[in-house]
């Protein structure tokens, strides 16, 4: 059993108990403290001295403080197990695809007048270049980018990778700002049932704000699931990859980062 992964589960299970603890324990103390008690001789509570009716109220209240703090305690203990709590595996689609380009694009750029691809011509050196960046073996020549615009104005850019069956076993969707830094990262297609974990909102956002000059110690800043192994290795590629497109492609057109 994996206890990193499973200690949420555990601890929603103590929760629980604590609740329906606190809730018994409540209960009882309110049922003692509405019945009256008889002493050894057979007087009533009513007949006995006040001091001891004003000792029962104030051991009741404490007990019933108790109870009540118990019931915070679970509260705060169940409220970190759900927001740690394993991610719930859904359906696939058959073909494995989340997004089409179309659609993908069209949520990246919602305001945008158009979107077209720029074709970018890596040199040899810039292949060699991306290569050493990406921990790639060999690093086409001919890439392409997309980018937005309104009028004149560049709204920002979009890179999205390709899988083919039996090679990466996820295709991602990258979305960057006129300033170069990634602004989104969407799983476009998962081949791999067991590593749906890249699906998770919380290892995709840490790819937001990265900057090309972060590129190669991404790796290091990134905390993927415990169970997500190649597909989370390919989303970095993907990124790394996608950083370096669009400096080449601001380089190549004379633009600054951030500039419209």
């Amino acid at each position: 059993m994996d206890w990193s992964m499973s200690w949420p589960m555990g601890l929603m299970w103590i929760s629980v108990f604590f609740f329906v603890g606190a809730l018994f324990a409540v209960a009882r103390f309110l049922r003692n403290a509405a019945e009256p008690r008889e002493d050894e001789l057979g007087w009533s509570a009513d007949e006995d001295l006040r001091e001891t009716d004003v000792q029962r109220t104030r051991s009741v209240k404490g007990l019933i403080l108790i109870g009540l703090l118990v019931l915070l305690v679970a509260m705060a203990v169940s409220y970190v197990a759900l927001a740690h709590g394993p991610s719930r595996h859904r359906a696939l689609p058959p073909d494995g695809v989340l997004w089409t380009t179309e659609t993908l694009l069209r949520d990246f750029f919602p305001a945008s007048e158009r979107v077209a691809y720029e074709r970018v011509s890596l040199s040899p050196q810039e292949q060699t270049r991306l290569a050493a960046l990406t921990h790639v073996e060999r690093e086409r020549a001919a890439q392409v980018l997309f980018v937005a615009r309104t009028g004149t104005r560049i709204d920002g850019y979009g890179f999205l990778s390709a899988v083919a069956p039996g090679a990466t076993p996820a295709a991602f969707g990258v979305q960057l700002g006129v300033d170069g830094h990634v602004k989104r990262v969407e799983v476009m297609r998962l081949l791999d049932p067991d590593q749906q974990d890249v699906l998770e909102s919380r290892f995709l956002r840490q790819f937001e704000g990265s900057t090309l000059a972060e590129a190669p110690v991404l790796h290091r800043a990134i905390e993927r699931p415990r169970r997500c192994n190649s597909a989370c290795r390919a989303a970095t590629v993907t990124v790394r990859r996608a950083l370096f497109l669009v400096s080449w492609l601001q380089s190549r057109d004379g633009t600054r980062a951030g500039e419209r």
